[in-house]
């Protein structure tokens, strides 16, 4: 364990388990925007996961208007670059593949090795403006809808269903209940996936894709780890850890593997130097030692050791 990833003794409690046995505290800063608030987070020392301690009572104050990531709209010609490439995971082309290799869509590949039949009915939670869900409804998939709290009015379009509100809201049967980086913002995770049990066909399976702190990047950067993302963040769970509350829910879990990027690494370095990720730094910290970062990303989710994780439950 490094420096930075170790943290004050507490014997405050774990949300998830309960433990109060060799936790730890660590505070972390907010380092999207450059808020220059700090916030508390216990690290378990049963079950791993990291948790805030203290959800701040005015959360959606750190999810700027149409500043937050998974609500802009892309220029045009990133967008056509974009279909170009989730195109080619069914459609393989020279372009898209180049595309591909470099800037590869690990939500879409694990969505893919899932729902492999155009009828799937699919449900995206925490769905942003619906980006992924607009990738397979060019891919042929039919019965597509996403519901997030960042919606303001229900939108339809090209086959695509988006809802304001949250899971609770959400009416229906699906053969797969997605989270694709959504779970680790829901304070309230066992009522979560619970609800998704509910609502899964009999032979239906959720995937959950989320930051894990089972990481070299975590070990390596701790409070600077680019994955925190304090405080909207409010649970970075451990292999264990997501496996206790699946467990807890009613599912099991069928298939459990890192797909993290680069950008573990780079976004790390911006902030243990101090930058926060809207920054003008960006671009130069996104080139910094991109080679490097790259081999170092292969190798870390070759033996489990990405920060992040896709996680395939059953019921």
């Amino acid at each position: 364990m490094f420096p930075d990833a170790t943290g004050r003794p507490t014997d405050r409690p774990c949300s998830l388990c309960a433990n109060t046995q060799h936790n730890s505290l660590l505070t972390a800063e907010e380092n999207m925007f450059g808020m220059g608030k700090m916030f508390d987070y216990l690290h378990c020392g049963h079950c791993g996961v990291l948790h805030i301690l203290d959800v701040p009572p005015d959360l959606a104050a750190y999810y700027p208007t149409g500043a937050y990531y998974s609500t802009q709209r892309k220029s045009w010609v990133t967008q056509q670059l974009a279909r170009l490439r989730d195109r080619s995971y069914a459609y393989p082309s020279l372009l898209g593949s180049l595309l591909r290799s470099r800037f590869p869509s690990p939500a879409l590949q694990a969505t893919l090795n899932i729902a492999q039949d155009r009828t799937t009915r699919i449900l995206d939670v925490g769905c942003g403006g619906g980006a992924l869900l607009r990738s397979l409804a060019d891919l042929g998939f039919e019965h597509l809808y996403g519901v997030d709290p960042l919606i303001t009015a229900k939108q339809t379009h090209e086959g695509v269903h988006l809802l304001p509100g949250e899971l609770k809201d959400v009416h229906g049967e699906f053969d797969l209940i997605m989270f694709h980086h959504s779970l680790e913002h829901m304070p309230d995770q066992l009522n979560v996936l619970t609800a998704a049990r509910e609502r899964l066909t009999p032979d239906g399976r959720v995937l959950i894709c989320i930051p894990t702190v089972d990481s070299l990047a975590f070990d390596a950067y701790g409070r600077h780890w680019g994955q925190l993302d304090a405080p909207r963040h409010l649970y970075l769970h451990s292999h264990r850890s997501i496996r206790e509350l699946a467990c807890k829910a009613g599912f099991q879990i069928s298939a459990l593997h890192c797909n993290s990027q680069p950008m573990q690494f780079w976004t790390s370095e911006m902030h243990k130097d101090g930058y926060p990720l809207i920054s003008a730094h960006l671009k130069i910290y996104k080139r910094r030692r991109i080679r490097f970062f790259r081999q170092l990303t292969i190798w870390a989710n070759s033996v489990d050791r990405g920060d992040q994780i896709a996680v395939q439950l059953r019921a």
